[in-house]
């Protein structure tokens, strides 16, 4: 039993041991250091209108509209890291050095019948060639290509002309999110019997929307930050 320890410790403490856990866990781009990123912004970007009625479930409470203008683009990064350089280096060979030593240490020091110092010793001393192993592998550049995803917040007032149609009739909306007292009226009604949603309409856009929801308007880019 304390050889099998022994053999744990030391295989789990090891460079070359954790160099191979790494590997089997299929991480190797934890050793990755250094490097640079380089970022490339996409021609195509996009523009939404968010439009949100917000719920509040309390009799006569006002009519809370919410817009929110954001631009979405996908950007492209192109990053290069180094696996295997000078400091991966360095420290595989002091692990040699240590390994190594402990490794004669135990070896010399112990008595040649305790079975579970002599593992020890071997085990140490495996570690430490792989260790040497580790110090002359070539550091390799890696490059690496990513899509991520970009949305930047423009505005939060409504656009001018913004309406909203609640059973069957139109209210506008101003650039606060308010639809008057009419449209408190008989978003109120509708509250009581809300068989068919309210729907929001900007320029030649109508979606439909009910309460708590958010309704999302693709407009050409560039019609909301010109305003």
């Amino acid at each position: 039993m304390k050889a099998m320890l022994c053999v744990l410790l030391a295989t789990t403490s090891g460079c070359f041991a954790s160099w191979g856990t790494v590997q089997a866990m299929g991480k190797p781009h934890e050793l990755d250091t250094g490097g640079r990123e380089e970022r490339v912004h996409a021609a195509d970007v996009r523009e939404f209108l968010h439009v949100t009625v917000l719920f509040i479930p309390r009799e006569n409470a006002p009519v809370e509209i919410g817009c929110n203008t954001t631009q979405v683009a996908t950007d492209t990064v192109h990053s290069s890291v180094f696996r295997y350089g000078g400091g991966f280096r360095k420290a595989a060979a002091i692990a040699f050095a240590v390994e190594a030593g402990i490794a004669a240490a135990i070896y010399f020091g112990a008595d040649h019948e305790n079975t579970g110092a002599m593992i020890t010793a071997g085990v140490f001393a495996a570690d430490a060639l792989g260790s040497a192993a580790l110090v002359m592998v070539p550091r390799k550049e890696i490059s690496r290509r990513a899509e991520v995803k970009v949305s930047t917040p423009i505005r939060t007032d409504c656009p001018d002309g913004m309406t909203i149609e609640i059973a069957g009739e139109t209210f506008p909306i101003d650039a606060a999110g308010h639809i008057g007292e009419l449209g408190e009226a008989a978003h109120e009604a509708w509250k009581h019997a809300p068989m068919q949603p309210m729907h929001i309409t900007y320029r030649d856009r109508v979606v439909d929307l009910r309460d708590g929801m958010t309704a999302v308007i693709e407009v050409p880019m560039g019609t909301l930050t010109a305003l």
